[in-house]
């Protein structure tokens, strides 16, 4: 057998990794201020430090989307931050309360932020569309 003749066997034993646009829909969004931050993220070790992505969106009225394209299926997290003031970070009130809106995937934070284990949840050709509620304090 050729060298090519074995380049091509070697190369129709591996399955095409397959991508798609995920859909993420954000409900409950308080206020029209600022923008809407999304961050996804692929694993534990990146969770909370280093999103793959990032997605912004208005925040105009009580719903919003973003969608993140050519992504492969696997497993994701997600953070969500309202940032009313635009300044890239969330704002903390006395006793380290939230006063701006956010969001994990799952449902995940309600009572402080989840680890990776937690948010974590499944992007598949049967799985394309993901949708967070928003919580503020």
């Amino acid at each position: 057998m050729t060298l090519l003749a074995w380049t091509v066997a070697l190369f129709s034993l591996v399955p095409p990794t397959s991508t798609d646009s995920l859909t993420v829909t954000l409900a409950n969004i308080q206020g029209n201020e600022g923008k809407i931050v999304v961050q996804l993220y692929d694993s534990a070790d990146s969770f909370m430090n280093a999103p793959i992505h990032t997605a912004t969106a208005a925040p105009d009225s009580a719903t919003a989307s973003v969608t993140f394209s050519d992504l492969a299926y696997g497993t994701y997290a997600i953070i969500v931050l309202h940032d009313k003031n635009d300044n890239g970070e969330m704002d903390m009130g006395p006793g380290g309360i939230p006063e701006e809106g956010y969001a994990f995937s799952n449902g995940a934070g309600a009572m402080g932020p989840p680890n990776f284990s937690a948010a974590k949840f499944a992007f598949a050709s049967n799985k394309r569309s993901h949708e967070i509620k928003m919580i503020y304090w």
